[in-house]
């Protein structure tokens, strides 16, 4: 079944809702999964740490702006990016993470987190790790814009929400 859910993952931040999907059955979101299971490997801790931060960031202090998503997956993109950013006056070398965390990015204020690996090889769909993330990633993004431009979901700017097309903010089911 290729039945998702778009979910609020986040929306305490004055600047960036954060979105999430879950499959139709699942009983935890892609992003809640990725999650779990970085914040338990402390082989990856730091990376894991420094995705946190850039969330934070983007969601308390700049917005989501185009410049951080230009890591394509098709029509998503990979977070971290591949720059420094300075976070709480320490910059940041995202260029050495190797943690991929997959979304899509609708606009400055609202974010689609989907969920991610680690990235061993140098096309991230070659990467053990990310490869099924990866299809599901595309898979997602490819839906959720075809949704959006056929006004089955609507982007509510002002207030920084997802909507279905008769101004609910009922489940958003994507079929």
């Amino acid at each position: 079944m290729n039945i998702f859910a778009l979910e609020i993952w986040d929306d305490t931040f004055p600047l960036v809702t954060y979105y999430t999907v879950r499959w139709d059955e699942a009983e935890e979101s892609e992003t809640e999964k990725f999650f779990r299971r970085f914040m338990a490997d402390a082989a990856h801790k730091s990376h894991f740490s420094e995705i946190v931060a850039l969330l934070e960031v983007f969601g308390a202090q700049q917005g989501a702006k185009q410049r951080y998503f230009e890591r394509w997956a098709d029509e998503a993109s990979e977070l971290p990016p591949k720059q420094r950013i300075e976070v709480d006056g320490i910059e940041i070398n995202y260029f050495e993470n190797v943690l991929r965390l997959f979304c899509v990015r609708i606009n400055d204020n609202i974010v689609i987190l989907f969920n991610g690996g680690v990235k061993s090889s140098q096309a991230t769909q070659d990467s053990p790790d990310l490869a099924s993330k990866f299809r599901d990633a595309k898979h997602f993004a490819k839906k959720i814009w075809e949704v959006i431009h056929a006004g089955i979901v609507v982007v509510d700017e002002p207030r920084h929400k997802l909507i279905n097309d008769n101004g609910s903010e009922e489940e958003l089911l994507i079929y």
